[in-house]
């Protein structure tokens, strides 16, 4: 189906939504700020007001998740066929970047707001961080470091190192390091990453020859909203809350984390101390990440108003050999699933008419066994949005946007049943 050029309501409203981060940032500081401060008083009405903000936060992600679901979705229907030229390559290449960068950006915003109020909750698991160090340092040398043509050097013991944590927060950790020291170092500079035992700490140093930081700054370099360079440039880009992010995660996870540099120009290094695991307190480790099996042809309904979201999803299932029915509201998308028996239902819980978990339970009540998976997509992505989800009567819940991989796993889950 043809799409309309993108006019000047449209471009308006993305500079808006551009617009408004800058006044979210702006607010989510003097917030924060606020409620530090407030005495016992004003404390009741200085955390309502974190709440809402809060909330504002989750329905500006689900806003935001939105859009990105159909770009995501969509750059891999562009992979179908080969470039046509180098420009046509690189400007994929971009597009996927671009896309990861506002994601990674909204999921900080709401990861912000949660370790205000202290509702963060990790998935523990044994983990080797001498392993988990070098795949993560792979990763980002493949994705980032050899494009800004920079080197990444990573130096991790022999043996295994184990600690106690969560693997996606301690990637979060990692990953947000390497990015500040490569985003902050000049092309053809090296960044190095080391991990040692130190009594009974696993100390993790990342350190880099770029800017540097100011005496006057470091030691409010992890204060929320604190950026070293302020200029009207933006030329390094960000929004001041990934450091902050990091502090709380390793804390969370009973460690620190100091920053030392000697001044501008001289880089900067960033060392996060954990605790090794005791022999006493190992946890059993979580399954191993297993590629989806392919899954033969099924029938999937797409339930969602959001047309350009719903026309990408249906073409990703399609170019899996996949048969795909679809909903623009939720009275009607169940109808389509008790009328056509579907394998698997995708389900946005914003949904006019009935919203998604309302659908979800009337599907079940019609169909009663012979139910199909029942997946959420929410722009809402916390733990409380997902018992929600599970509660109502799905079978996952997977915040936008839904990448090729889970895809594959949710419509493998479904020819099982």
């Amino acid at each position: 189906m043809a799409r309309e050029p993108v006019g000047p309501a449209e471009r308006d409203r993305v500079g808006g939504v551009v617009d408004d981060l800058g006044e979210i940032r702006r607010g989510l500081g003097s917030a924060v700020r606020g409620a530090s401060s407030c005495d016992g008083a004003r404390r009741g009405h200085c955390e309502r007001g974190l709440r809402r903000l809060e909330e504002f936060l989750a329905m500006l992600a689900h806003e935001l998740r939105n859009p990105l679901a159909a770009i995501q979705m969509g750059l891999p229907l562009l992979d179908r066929h080969p470039a046509h030229d180098a420009t046509e390559d690189r400007t994929r290449e971009v597009m996927k970047r671009q896309a990861a960068l506002v994601t990674r950006l909204v999921d900080d915003l709401l990861d912000v707001s949660r370790v205000t109020r202290n509702r963060i909750e990790l998935q523990l698991a044994d983990i080797d961080l001498a392993r988990f160090v070098t795949q993560v340092c792979d990763g980002f040398r493949h994705r980032v470091i050899e494009r800004r043509h920079q080197e990444l050097v990573v130096d991790v013991p022999g043996g295994p190192v184990f600690v106690v944590g969560d693997a996606g927060r301690l990637e979060q950790v990692l990953t947000n390091l390497l990015d500040n020291a490569s985003k902050y170092s000049d092309p053809r500079t090296r960044v190095e990453v080391a991990l040692r035992i130190a009594g009974g700490t696993a100390e993790l140093s990342v350190r880099d020859r770029g800017i540097g930081i100011d005496a006057q700054m470091l030691p409010s370099v992890f204060e929320l909203f604190t950026q070293a360079q302020t200029s009207l440039d933006r030329s390094r880009g960000g929004l001041g809350i990934g450091l902050t992010l990091v502090k709380a995660l390793v804390e969370l996870h009973g460690g620190r984390i100091e920053a030392a540099s000697a001044g501008l120009g001289h880089g900067t290094t960033m060392t996060v101390r954990l605790p090794l695991r005791a022999a006493h307190t190992a946890v059993e480790p979580g399954a191993p990440a297993v590629p989806a099996p392919d899954p033969g042809s099924c029938s999937v309904l797409v339930i969602d108003d959001n047309a350009d979201g719903r026309e990408m999803l249906r073409g990703l299932c399609e170019l899996y050999g996949h048969r795909v029915l679809e909903a623009g509201d939720g009275e009607t998308g169940v109808m389509r699933a008790v009328e056509d028996r579907p394998d698997i239902a995708f389900i946005d819980i914003g949904l006019p008419t009935i919203d998604g978990y309302e659908v979800a339970r009337r599907i079940r009540a019609q169909l009663g066994a012979a139910t199909p998976r029942l997946v959420a997509l929410s722009g809402y992505g916390s733990l409380e949005h997902r018992a929600r989800a599970l509660e109502a009567g799905f079978d996952d819940h997977i915040a936008k946007p839904i990448d090729v991989v889970h895809l594959r796993r949710e419509i493998a889950a479904a020819k099982k049943r």
